[in-house]
């Protein structure tokens, strides 16, 4: 199974395929390659983390996120870190897969399924793509998330009460 084939949802196949023409036979594109105009329809489902190591320590913290990000999640994260929002196995969880697309500079994809106390079900399909300022060194990364409820009611995903809840399916690298 290729990496493109576990992109089911027409927002992330749009994503990769803007993302890979940005890329114009590089690793990953500059970030100033990507321009919100040109992709307006996956805006909602856009959030940008920009990696931040002071003193040998790496951290994640949130530049962007759009309204259908903010609205799973019941909360804006933008301006703040990884760590100030969650913590236990479910950061742990992210920060590796941010990590591993920094590490490895590829793109890479995930699932989360999330229970809520009263039983509703949601599923989180995450496309992580790495962007650099430089060229070389993943500096940002670009994700675009699609929610896929269980009810017809959305629920909202309380991020800083995930633990124990949540299972993970991947991540998946892109080919080199």
């Amino acid at each position: 199974m290729s990496f493109a084939d576990y992109l089911d949802d027409p927002l992330q196949q749009q994503m990769h395929a803007y993302w890979r023409r940005k890329c114009a036979g590089r690793t990953m594109p500059r970030r100033s390659d990507i321009d919100p105009v040109e992709i307006p329809r996956l805006l909602p489902n856009i959030l940008i983390s920009e990696r931040i190591v002071t003193d040998g320590v790496e951290r994640w913290r949130y530049r962007l996120s759009g309204t259908a990000v903010v609205a799973a999640f019941g909360q804006d994260p933008t301006g703040h870190f990884l760590d100030e929002l969650v913590s236990g196995d479910y950061r742990d969880f992210i920060a590796g897969i941010h990590h591993t697309v920094c590490s490895e500079r590829r793109a890479l994809f995930c699932e989360s399924e999330y229970l809520s106390q009263r039983g509703a079900r949601m599923v989180a399909k995450r496309l992580l793509l790495p962007v650099s300022t430089d060229g070389e060194t993943v500096d940002q990364i670009i994700s675009l998330l699609v929610f896929r409820f269980a009810s017809q009611r959305p629920m909202v995903i309380a991020l800083d009460r995930t633990e124990g809840t949540t299972r993970h399916i991947g991540p998946i690298l892109a080919d080199a």
